[in-house]
């Protein structure tokens, strides 16, 4: 809770108390940096959940409660290719990422890595991708089920 006694006064005194607190700083290295460190460490959970949650808000105009619901709508798995995520950054499995469009900025749903990065790779172009589809039948092992015949006609 904000104290209105105490802001006037660090507001009046801001110089001179920023002054003082380098000062301590600069005696106490070793303490101040153990002290930071161990609160780091502490509130380590809540503080990359802030970090995620002012992430989403400041790219995507989203929570993190809003990115969980899509999760969860989602079952988890990727809207593509219905996969969870595999993709490791530290040892940690990442996210499903949000997949949007660039121009209008609405958020379509979460994709892996790979259909994330697959859809940029074809510029989001729905004639590309057909083309890429026909291509990959008419070179597939399993031609003899299609006869050759392309997908979608262009």
């Amino acid at each position: 809770m904000k104290n209105p006694i105490k802001d006037k006064y660090y507001k009046k005194n801001k110089k001179k108390l920023g002054i003082k607190s380098k000062a301590y700083y600069q005696k106490n290295k070793k303490k101040c940096k153990a002290m930071c460190r161990a609160h780091y460490l502490k509130n380590r959970e809540g503080n990359i959940k802030n970090y995620r949650n002012n992430y989403l808000k400041r790219t995507f105009n989203m929570s993190l409660g809003d990115y969980d619901k899509l999760l969860k709508n989602q079952n988890g798995l990727c809207a593509i290719c219905g996969q969870p995520e595999t993709q490791k950054i530290k040892n940690k499995i990442k996210s499903l990422a949000i997949d949007h469009n660039e121009e209008t900025g609405v958020i379509r749903s979460l994709l892996c890595m790979s259909c994330n990065i697959g859809l940029g790779m074809f510029r989001e172009n729905i004639d590309i991708l057909k083309n890429a589809i026909n291509y990959l039948i008419k070179h597939s092992i399993q031609k003899g089920e299609r006869n050759g015949k392309e997908l979608f006609n262009m």
